[in-house]
């Protein structure tokens, strides 16, 4: 944002948006909607002044002239306030339907980091090529990737899936052996025993917290479509390695797997139990932005530990 070279026009993704995402300067109305420039509309001749553009609303919050719960962005001097005065007394031009997608900041509590900016260019030739969502992690993957104009990758093989795996958790590839005995059979029983084996050989399982979950279960029953459905109620987790025991079982469901019957453990006690795994306290507290204090996780579920 410091490095901005002198330029005769002012391109949407370029300047205006880069700046009014990193320095999150707000120029909406409260419908939502961008507003116009000066006009008769009194709030937006307030937010946005073409005549005067550094006594707009949205420059005069961004810098402190006028107090506001986010604070000051940027200077009056800086290049990010000439830049959006510029833009406002251009007219405020929103961008044209070929501008490049510009991704959201993140933000997190009272920090603010820095991301990148993900950007596509127009491609008039793309076709979707309408993949098959497995879950609804799929759909919303798949959401993101067609507004960015980017058809997902195909399904990975099983010696590709095993050697990122490998590079991701330990920073080495497999033996032969070790991708022989993967792809003998590429099953859970199989594949997760294998990992858990080549961790405690390699001296590295103590160190090392595997955890084995999905999101939610599958229904006891069989559906119409000779099928089952989602099942948040109750589902199956293990973990291994990372100072938990080894063979101990801890909680039960019911006799037909739909219910916990004993000791049954929440999203955020699973949470509070991995935490305490890596050492971070699960009590933490952090604050929002009106300093309420928000825990991090539940309980922990210490029996698990050896």
């Amino acid at each position: 944002m410091r490095h901005f070279a002198p330029h005769a026009g002012l391109r949407w993704l370029r300047r205006c948006a880069v700046v009014l995402l990193v320095c999150s300067v707000s120029l909406h109305g409260p419908r939502g909607d961008l507003p116009e420039a000066v006009g008769n509309d009194a709030a937006a001749e307030r937010r946005i002044n073409r005549m005067v553009p550094e006594k707009s609303l949205a420059l005069l919050k961004a810098t402190a002239q006028v107090a506001h719960e986010g604070g000051k962005r940027f200077a009056t001097d800086s290049p990010e306030h000439a830049i959006l005065a510029r833009w406002i007394e251009a007219g405020v031009a929103p961008p044209d339907a070929s501008a490049p997608l510009v991704t959201e900041l993140v933000r997190y509590l009272e920090g603010q980091f820095r991301v990148r900016l993900a950007c596509r260019t127009a491609a008039p030739q793309f076709a979707w090529t309408e993949p098959a969502a497995e879950n609804f992690i799929d759909e919303y993957v798949f959401a993101r990737l067609r507004q960015l104009k980017l058809n997902p990758a195909g399904v990975a093989s099983d010696s590709v899936f095993l050697r990122r795996v490998y590079l991701d958790l330990l920073g080495v590839l497999p033996t032969a052996e070790e991708a022989r005995a993967f792809l003998a059979d590429p099953i859970t029983d199989q594949t997760l025993p294998t990992l858990l084996d080549d961790l405690e050989d390699r001296g590295l399982l103590d160190e090392t917290l595997v955890v084995w979950m999905g999101e939610f279960g599958r229904t006891p029953k069989i559906n119409k479509n000779v099928s089952r459905d989602h099942w948040p109620q109750c589902y199956t987790t293990l973990l291994a390695g990372g100072g938990v025991k080894r063979g101990y079982v801890y909680g039960a469901s019911d006799a037909n797997g739909m219910y916990p019957a004993k000791h049954p453990v929440r999203p955020e006690d699973l949470a509070a139990t991995i935490y305490s795994a890596l050492g971070i306290d699960p009590g933490t507290e952090v604050y929002d932005r009106g300093n309420r204090p928000l825990m991090i996780a539940g309980n922990p579920v210490t029996d698990v530990f050896a």
